[in-house]
């Protein structure tokens, strides 16, 4: 996503990562709409920041494999 500061980036993958509930809109996502289906988001969509706190020896696979699981991801 290309935006502004404070354009609403971060927010949005929280609520798309169920970290902060829906207060306006729908999400849609291949046709389901998920806006009152936190635990199924929080499968679908995630979200890591940028930061030093994964082990900077693995790959992006790696590192998205590692995440899904910690998310409880299938």
């Amino acid at each position: 996503m290309i935006c502004a500061a404070g354009g609403g980036k971060t927010t949005l993958l929280r609520v798309l990562d169920a970290r902060l509930p829906v207060t306006a809109g729908r999400i849609v996502w291949r046709d389901a709409d998920l806006t009152s289906q936190p635990a199924v988001r929080a499968q679908s969509f995630g979200f890591a920041p940028p930061t030093e706190a994964f082990p900077p020896t693995l790959t992006a696979g790696e590192l998205i494999s590692l995440t899904q699981r910690l998310r409880g991801a299938n």
